[in-house]
């Protein structure tokens, strides 16, 4: 039986090669090289899909199966994280305490200020000038008591007798000038 009385050619038409009847020995020769070629490459690179995909499906499989752990242990890590974030709501409560007691502690100091700024401001108008008043009399008082002390030194007999009486002046009676004119 020869290529060309194969009663089933059908298959060169379907891969759009030649007529549907092959009735040359030598187009059905280089037709079925060709479409043999070409279906046995087929054919390997189809292999080769397989066997990669074969490949890609075992690595899939083992990405998947080292993540099982990992996704066994999400629900603890889930809670964990609801912990720390509880602890987190805590310390932030607590900050804004601080903060709080911060500003109240700063809002007092500022009042504080403005306190002694005005008693500054009531120091430096009202009381420094009766302090200077103060002074000014207590100068005078202290004048006083010098001429009483140096009056006694000079006449100590004066607080039993009393003063000397004081020496006439120019134009009185009694009065003596020392100088030669």
């Amino acid at each position: 039986m020869t290529l060309a009385s194969t009663p089933n050619t059908d298959w060169v038409k379907a891969a759009g090669r030649g007529p549907s009847r092959v009735t040359d020995n030598t187009t059905l020769s280089s037709s079925l090289s060709t479409s043999t070629l070409a279906w046995a490459s087929n054919c390997v690179l189809t292999g080769v899909v397989w066997a990669d995909s074969g490949s890609a499906a075992a690595r899939v499989a083992s990405v998947a199966s080292g993540l099982e752990p990992t996704l066994r242990s999400m629900p603890v890590l889930v809670g964990d994280a609801g912990i720390v974030l509880k602890r987190v709501d805590t310390l932030l409560i607590n900050l804004n305490q601080r903060v709080d007691a911060f500003e109240r502690a700063a809002k007092g100091a500022g009042e504080l200020t403005q306190s002694g700024v005005a008693l500054s401001d009531a120091v430096m108008t009202e009381t420094l000038p009766r302090l200077n008043q103060l002074a000014d009399d207590l100068q005078q008082a202290v004048r006083g008591m010098e001429r009483t002390l140096n009056d006694h030194n000079e006449q100590p007999h004066g607080l039993i007798f009393g003063r000397n009486p004081a020496p006439p002046g120019p134009g009185e009676a009694g009065f003596e000038s020392k100088g030669g004119r």
